[in-house]
This record gives structure tokens, C-alpha cells and sequence, in this order.
């Protein structure tokens, strides 16, 4: 988990207010990223939504100079993804260096009576650390959760909101707890989503959690 990515292309910023603040945030930040600015641009061009595109922006905005790599799918057999390395803070109190990887539209694999199913989400979050017991893939994994951009017109159609829930609850079962912004959250300042998505991912424990899927 995660696995089987789909082939992504980014595509041309259409919405030239996002353009304008990713220019911006680039402008800022260019020098005090870890990641190659090029490489951020591209993955947040690869997003689906205008909306998703803007949760990235503030994501990296939001990194600062914790934002380590930007993954294209060229490089990663698991496709695209950014890493974030974890705060001073979190490394002293678990005597270790998590870092937290995240993926765009991830399908994750939910095993339900005899069958294997995929349900995609946004983004998908996962804390990782290699020196605790070694668990998915050679590495330990402390929380993983994930996070969808919902539009308000899918958000009040309450049959895509019972499938919402319905695939909540089968990724809750595996260890995946959900968090949801609206549109209107993530385009407001006040509600600052980006940087709730990162405490959500630092409240970690030192152990770690069983492997699912």
C-alpha cells in the first residue's frame, strides 16, 4: 500500500489565478526547498483539480524547507509523490527522523471477504520511518491517513456521499483514517487545511502500526 498508480500527465495550469500564487509560492520558497522547484511544479500540474492543485500549493508553501523531494512517475516505479521530512521537535521526542510521504489519486488496496478491491483517494499520507521494526516494504509506517478535496457539488450529492462513507469505513478498517476539506476550506485562508494535514501527520506515536492491504 499504495500500489497500482495510474499513468499520470500534467497538464497546463488553466486557472491562472493558481498559476499566479504557484509562481509566487516558487518565488519564496525556490531557495529554501530541498526539492527541485521544476519537479514540484510538474506534480502539481499532474493533480486533477483545480482545488487539489491548490491544497499542493499550500502544502509545499507550508513545508518550507522540510519539503525534501518532489518524484516524478519517470523515477518512482510507485509514481509520483513529495517527501517531507518531519520537525526538530518530533525527531528529539522519538530519538528517530520520520519523514512523510505523499501521493496523489492512490488506489488502496482494501481486502474485503475473498476479494481485493481498489479505492482511490486524493492524497494519500503515510509517515515512515526506517529505524523502528521493519514493516511495508523495509520500512516501519507510524500513521497513515488520507486526504480528499471534495467540490461543494459533490459534496451535497448524497449519493456520492454514501459512497464516500462507505469507502471511509473499509479504509478505516485497514488503519487509513480520512480527512475532508471543501472546496471553499481549502480556498480560505482562515482554515489553513494544509498545515491541519501536517499536525494530523506529526501527532505520531513510536509504534508502529500493522501492515493492511
Amino acid at each position: 500500500m499504495p500500489s497500482k498508480a495510474r499513468p499520470v500527465t500534467p497538464k497546463p495550469f488553466k486557472d491562472s489565478r493558481i498559476r499566479r500564487e504557484f509562481e509566487a509560492v516558487k518565488e519564496r520558497m525556490e531557495d529554501r526547498w530541498n526539492a527541485d522547484a521544476d519537479k514540484v511544479d510538474r506534480f502539481i500540474r499532474a493533480c486533477q483539480s483545480p482545488i487539489e492543485r491548490q491544497f499542493v500549493i499550500d502544502l509545499v508553501e507550508e513545508a518550507d524547507g522540510r519539503l525534501e523531494r518532489a518524484h516524478t512517475a519517470a523515477e518512482r516505479p510507485d509514481g509520483w509523490s513529495l517527501t517531507i521530512s518531519s520537525p526538530f521537535r518530533l525527531q528529539r521526542r522519538l530519538h528517530t527522523s520520520p519523514w512523510l510521504e505523499v501521493y496523489p489519486q492512490r488506489p488502496i488496496l482494501t481486502p474485503e471477504s475473498d476479494e481485493k478491491t481498489y479505492r482511490q483517494v486524493d492524497f494519500f499520507f503515510e509517515v515512515c520511518c526506517d529505524e523502528a521494526p521493519a514493516g511495508i516494504n523495509g520500512r516501519s509506517c507510524l500513521r497513515r491517513f488520507f486526504v480528499e478535496t471534495e467540490g461543494e457539488k459533490y459534496h451535497s450529492n448524497p449519493r456520492e456521499r454514501g459512497r464516500d462513507h462507505d469507502r471511509a469505513r473499509k479504509l478505516r478498517r485497514i488503519g487509513v483514517e480520512p480527512i475532508r476539506f471543501t472546496g471553499s476550506q481549502v480556498n480560505s485562508s482562515k482554515h489553513h487545511t494544509a498545515a491541519e494535514a501536517l499536525r494530523f501527520a506529526w501527532d505520531v506515536g513510536t509504534k508502529p502500526i500493522e501492515s493492511g492491504g
